[in-house]
């Protein structure tokens, strides 16, 4: 008799404690999937915007979102809403191609009135990357699926089990102290010991530089391509995919694109160094120019014609720029 009820009892546990997991998890609830936090009265968010975003749609208040790279973590969202209107989130996501930030895009829409969407361009059609090896798309895109159960999957883990077992409220299980404005601002690293990549290099390096570069211009110009066509229809075909087919399906948010104002000289780098890809990239630039005047929601713009794109000064490398130039930009 005492063996059947200890035999009771065991299962009972054993039913009981995953129960017990989950709604112990769905409390603690570190990354503010299903509520805000009830452990911090100050608004924290992890810097893993791939895994963070899935929270603040759910329960934050905006209507427009900046979607981007590094090209748009510096962007104000208090500046952008004062400037363009309407109420900005700033989702931004390090490293991230055009499919990864789909899932965020798509959810965003299907889950708010999303007004206004800015989005960088940035030149992951070159690769048509699908996914960044470091953050497999399959450990987190269900975050943005049509399931709200299955997101605690998110949380099965030795980190947030470890987290959830001692409460923590530190930076590690729960976010650091943050804000929508600019969640992952990274410029903020390195405060006021910012110099710029031009002052690292004396004016005759950079005239050196410029005057080499200028020479293989010429040069690299005259080659002639046999595969460009080839892979700018490659290039086409992914942004239809995660661009235009979007636009098209949510005539009633404005979408504003941009090329980012990458440094002059990385352009002059691309044409030393692979031409091929600096003709697909302006192939491009031409397709999506003329396509975008087919959507009356969708805008398009580009800083090439702009004198900021020649100062060293305003860039940390050839690509990630400082934010006066996020602000220049609006």
């Amino acid at each position: 008799m005492r063996y059947n009820k200890a035999i009771k009892h065991y299962f009972l546990i054993l039913l009981l404690f995953p129960i017990l997991l989950i709604g112990a998890l769905y409390t603690y609830d570190p990354l503010q999937i299903y509520h805000k936090s009830w452990f911090s009265k100050e608004l924290r968010l992890h810097k893993n915007m791939r895994l963070q975003a899935s929270g603040i749609i759910n329960n934050f208040d905006f209507d427009s979102i900046l979607l981007g790279t590094c090209m748009l973590q510096n962007s104000s969202s208090l500046n952008t809403s004062k400037k363009l209107g309407g109420k900005f989130a700033n989702l931004s996501l390090s490293g991230a191609d055009f499919f990864e930030r789909s899932f965020i895009l798509k959810y965003a829409l299907k889950m708010k009135k999303i007004k206004k969407v800015i989005y960088s361009l940035d030149s992951y059609y070159l690769t048509q990357r699908e996914g960044d090896k470091y953050y497999p798309s399959l450990s987190y895109k269900y975050l943005y699926d049509n399931s709200m159960l299955n997101n605690l999957k998110i949380y099965w883990n030795d980190k947030f089990l470890k987290c959830l077992g001692t409460l923590s409220s530190s930076e590690q299980c729960i976010g650091k102290q943050n804000s929508l404005d600019r969640p992952n601002n990274f410029m903020n690293v390195y405060g006021d010991e910012y110099r710029g990549l031009g002052k690292w290099l004396n004016d005759s390096s950079k005239k050196s530089l410029l005057y080499q570069l200028e020479k293989e211009y010429v040069y690299v110009n005259e080659k002639v391509d046999t595969n460009i066509e080839k892979e700018y229809l490659k290039a086409k075909q992914y942004i239809d995919k995660y661009i235009f087919n979007i636009v098209s399906n949510n005539q009633y948010t404005e979408f504003i694109f941009f090329f980012p104002p990458y440094a002059r000289l990385k352009m002059y780098s691309m044409i030393q160094n692979n031409h091929e890809s600096f003709k697909v990239y302006k192939k491009i630039v031409r397709y999506m120019t003329y396509e975008s005047a087919k959507y009356t929601n969708m805008k398009i713009f580009g800083f090439g014609d702009r004198d900021f794109l020649d100062d060293l000064n305003n860039y940390l490398d050839y690509e990630h720029y400082t934010p006066n130039i996020n602000t220049l930009m609006l």
